[in-house]
């Protein structure tokens, strides 16, 4: 069974710890202790809980220099199977943002063309494995930024980075 923290109202004095964008669900009980319950949602019938955002940082770009392309690499697994990728082009020509799945000249798993000033992003599930980003532009030096997340539902990757929404797969 896939086990995920989750913390719920147990008994005693109940409150919510804010800090920058997190906020923690937390529950005093007559020991004075924070107790964390870890179950899967399913198993909780119609009990409500508080899930944290979990996503993790895949990579972070900063396209810098005189090269026309770039690439960044990623792995998911069973359990963090979601992925998005924003891209953000500052470059004169288009910037063609390509998702490969094994190897950097892989099976094409999703793509965007980006125009110059243009921004947006790709998100969906992805089988376990090694993934590649590629980053070219062919009349132009590549500028702009990138960077992609992986979680383990849509949920944990739609409020930390980019825009727009594009299907993987």
């Amino acid at each position: 069974m896939k086990m995920k923290a989750k913390f719920t109202i147990l008994l005693g004095t109940a409150g919510i710890i804010v800090t920058g964008s997190t906020a923690l669900l937390f529950s005093l009980t007559t020991d004075v202790s924070m107790i964390p319950i870890y179950a899967e949602a399913e198993s909780l019938g119609n009990t409500p809980i508080i899930s944290p955002i979990a996503s993790t940082k895949a990579f972070n770009i900063n396209f810098q220099g005189d090269r026309t392309s770039d690439t960044a690499v990623f792995t998911t697994s069973t359990d963090m199977n979601w992925a998005k990728i924003y891209a953000y082009n500052t470059s004169s020509g288009k910037m063609r943002v390509a998702l490969k799945k094994d190897s950097p000249s892989g099976q094409e798993m999703g793509a965007m063309t980006l125009n110059p000033g243009q921004a947006d992003s790709m998100i969906g599930t992805l089988d376990p494995g090694t993934y590649y980003v590629t980053f070219l532009t062919t009349t132009a030096i590549l500028k702009g930024s990138a960077s992609g997340r992986i979680a383990s539902t849509y949920q944990e990757l739609e409020s930390k980075i980019g825009l727009g929404y594009k299907d993987l797969k």
